[in-house]
């Protein structure tokens, strides 16, 4: 196993929350940041925020919507909290990158920032959203789709053939086996 563990799969299969678990039962506090899924009274998704996992208290919301309407989307926010979350990371035991592969990549400092990391021999445990979730952002005509789908198909293939990454896709079934994965990629690091 290389020194980044990335994650992807379809949304709400667990990959976020896999991780979350291994990085408590392995006591390993990264640096990095995270996704969160904000609920309405409803059950409904209606925002999601990024956060520096050392600062969660200055979390943002990137992209909410209000019922029936379409999603408002601020990428160079997301950009901006997570580059910071980024800014010493390599000073820890490890980065958490949850979750990547949204128009974001269109911000040329953040993607050469996170091939940086991949590059780096600081281990990285991450989610990459999987490629129904980059197709679900490309539906509505927009000038920057070829250059996004470009930017998404290079990280991921970045990410499938570097010896120095391990690429999984989490499915309901497999969780628990992905589970143990990420606690063992975890313990070699806290060793």
């Amino acid at each position: 196993m290389g020194s980044n563990l990335f994650f992807t799969g379809l949304s709400g299969a667990g990959k976020s929350t896999l991780i979350q678990q291994a990085l408590q039962m392995v006591c390993i506090w990264p640096a990095g940041f995270r996704t969160i899924r904000v609920y309405d009274d409803h059950d409904k998704v209606c925002a999601y925020v990024v956060s520096d996992v050392r600062s969660p208290e200055l979390a943002v919301r990137f992209m909410t919507r209000d019922e029936g309407e379409e999603w408002r989307r601020d990428d160079l926010l997301f950009c901006r909290v997570a580059l910071d979350a980024l800014e010493q990371a390599e000073a820890f035991d490890v980065i958490l990158m949850d979750e990547i592969g949204g128009k974001e990549l269109l911000n040329v400092p953040f993607r050469q920032r996170i091939i940086e990391i991949l590059e780096s021999p600081i281990p990285c445990i991450g989610v990459l959203k999987d490629r129904s979730g980059m197709e679900r952002q490309i539906q509505k005509p927009d000038p920057d789709n070829d250059t996004y789908r470009e930017a998404y198909e290079q990280l991921r293939t970045f990410l499938e053939k570097s010896s120095n990454s391990t690429f999984l896709t989490v499915t309901k079934h497999n969780r628990e086996a992905m589970f143990t994965t990420a606690v063992s990629f975890l313990k070699k690091i806290s060793i």
